[in-house]
């Protein structure tokens, strides 16, 4: 049975990517290929994770979160975030 606030599983609840639901290392290389990555138990519309490859020297890649009003912020997963099955690949 899976766990309602974590999404978390067991192997055989996981869904596939494409559109459907998988867990936080499959959201994290498809953001890595340039995509965007949302969870399907995030309350507010048009929330999602971008991977930011900055091109000044000396600056490394990092997450950052949409917020409900359109503003970007710094995104560092918790722990229920990447135990999670319910992250979602968005189509571009």
């Amino acid at each position: 049975m899976q766990n309602q606030e974590t999404g978390t599983g067991s192997a055989s609840q996981k869904a596939t990517v494409g559109g459907k639901t998988c867990d936080f290392s499959h959201a994290l290389e498809a953001v890595k290929g340039g995509g965007k990555i949302y969870r399907n138990g995030w309350n507010g519309k048009g929330m999602y994770v971008i991977l930011e490859t900055p091109t000044k020297i000396g600056f490394i890649p990092y997450l950052l979160f949409r917020t409900v009003i359109g503003d970007f912020v710094p995104f560092v997963a918790s722990n229920t975030d990447l135990l999670a099955t319910d992250w979602v690949i968005q189509a571009n």
